[in-house]
């Protein structure tokens, strides 16, 4: 497949050139040949592996020890990684600017919401990979049917879950960086989850849990290499509590996706905690920016500052109010 891709490109290329070249750049790994480029020894039960690799303008022989059970979960296929350090500009801070408040949701993999500094919302995403999630749903039904026949199985199984798992989270982190920069955002806002103590639950529950510590990790390195900050809020109440003030909502017992405010509103839950999200943080950068007796009357005069579970979107649009008549 390869090598008809490579061939068709070939064939788009200028053909009134006198010697059609193949213009399209790609990152694929080397094959290190045995004998040539790799070779693998073993001795009183220590494997030595010996690559050549190029170093200081020259092919060089470079040996690396594998222990035995390397070499079992390995098995016949090695790759070589390299780790690397890249610098990255962070965005002074301004005035007026955007953030990316994303919720990491139950239904969808994130929802963003783009949410000015003046508190309007210009923008929402929902982020869902419905493919992946039927194919983890699948894998859990293979492991719950295979769960009296053989633990070799059960473990097989365990590892392709770990895999479709990470790689979910890997997806997630690159659309919600891809989607922050689009949109011009400065900060990516998310929820800061305890990552610490053993996941509790069901096998779904404890995949999604780790999904959520992992996702926030990677979302922050790619947040960096786009230029833009990131930041963590208290998570507490953040789905609890309406965007609009109006208090606690009722969840719908079928589809928790959906809830109810007080004011007879449906609305999104997750949609809701990620305004609630980006509001926790416009809330504490002007606090921040204020002078301390300043924001202690403010805090006096918005009564959902009292607590930081019952922060939500509109208490940073009725904070905004009284810090711009001070």
């Amino acid at each position: 497949m390869l090598y008809r891709k490579n061939l068709a490109d070939w064939e788009a290329s200028d053909r009134s050139r006198k010697k059609p070249r193949l213009n399209r750049r790609r990152n694929a790994m080397p094959a290190f040949y045995r004998g040539n480029m790799f070779i693998l020894d073993k001795t009183d039960g220590a494997y030595t592996v010996r690559l050549k690799l190029w170093k200081d303008n020259d092919w060089k022989w470079h040996e690396f020890r594998l222990s035995q059970s390397d070499i079992r979960n390995i098995g016949k296929e090695f790759s070589l990684s390299f780790a690397f350090e890249t610098e990255s500009k962070l965005p002074e801070r301004k005035r007026k600017y955007s953030i990316c408040a994303v919720d990491i949701g139950v239904n969808n993999a994130a929802v963003c919401s783009i949410i000015r500094s003046d508190g309007t919302v210009t923008g929402r995403r929902f982020i869902s990979f419905p493919g992946e999630e039927d194919r983890l749903e699948r894998i859990l039904n293979e492991r719950r049917a295979a769960h009296s026949e053989s633990k070799c199985r059960i473990h097989r199984l365990d590892r392709f879950l770990g895999n479709h798992d990470e790689n979910l989270a890997r997806m997630t982190a690159a659309a919600i960086a891809e989607y922050a920069a689009s949109e011009g955002a400065s900060v990516i806002v998310m929820e800061h989850l305890d990552s610490g103590g053993k996941a509790r639950g069901s096998k779904k529950e404890r995949l999604h849990l780790w999904r959520k510590r992992d996702i926030p990790k990677r979302t922050e390195a790619l947040a960096h290499k786009h230029g833009m900050r990131f930041s963590t809020v208290y998570a507490g109440g953040t789905s609890k509590y309406a965007f609009d003030g109006s208090g606690a909502v009722a969840r719908d017992k079928d589809n928790h996706s959906l809830c109810t405010f007080t004011t007879g509103k449906r609305y999104n839950t997750d949609l809701s905690a990620s305004y609630n999200i980006g509001g926790r943080y416009l809330i504490r950068e002007l606090l921040k920016a204020c002078p301390e007796t300043e924001a202690s009357e403010a805090k006096a005069k918005v009564p959902g500052l009292s607590a930081r579970a019952t922060c939500t979107l509109s208490t940073y649009i009725s904070l905004l109010a009284v810090t711009a008549s001070a």
